[in-house]
């Protein structure tokens, strides 16, 4: 019997911001035995737009411009999502991360044809509901608008990117 030695296999990811480093913590996950490469020219805190962004993690939109006719696959990715920001706003690092959960409200002209974008979301989010107007009649900047209200989560890169790089090296 010959037995032979195959290599591990290696990834390479391209950029150190968040889409990279997620990418990368990710794939090390799902692929312990694989060795994975993040190559940068720069890394946190020094990126040229991940250390100085946030995120308000919410749905798109226009989910085309996402998954262009497969408003399915958009609303797995986006439920896949806010999974992810749940466990993780629930984990024992959830206070190092950057992560908040907060309320607020989308505005939608109202009028507009685009009903399956207003929709399509509702039962991912918590505590989905329209506004009345009686909720936000003093307020001049929601007339002529629907005023949706919604929870999710928030993101502060400047903490969230060194977290998911201390991640990444252990």
């Amino acid at each position: 019997i010959i037995k032979m030695a195959f290599p591990k296999k290696q990834i390479c990811i391209v950029g150190a911001g968040i889409i990279g480093l997620s990418v990368a913590n990710h794939l090390q996950e799902t692929f312990p035995n694989f060795v994975i490469t993040v190559m940068a020219d720069r890394f946190t805190p020094n990126t040229l737009a991940s250390d100085k962004s946030g995120g308000l993690i919410i749905p798109p939109a226009d989910y085309e411009t996402i998954s262009p006719g497969d408003l399915a696959r958009c609303s797995r990715w986006f439920a896949g999502s806010l999974k992810h920001y749940h466990k993780l706003y629930n984990s024992e690092d959830g206070g190092n991360v950057g992560l908040n959960y907060i309320s607020g409200h989308v505005l939608k002209p109202i009028g507009r044809e685009d009903e399956v974008q207003q929709i399509w979301w509702k039962d991912l989010v918590t505590g989905y509901r329209n506004l009345d107007e009686d909720e936000w009649k003093n307020k001049s900047y929601f007339e002529g608008k629907e005023v949706i209200h919604c929870n999710t989560y928030i993101l502060s890169a400047r903490k969230y990117l060194p977290w998911l790089m201390n991640k990444f090296i252990k």
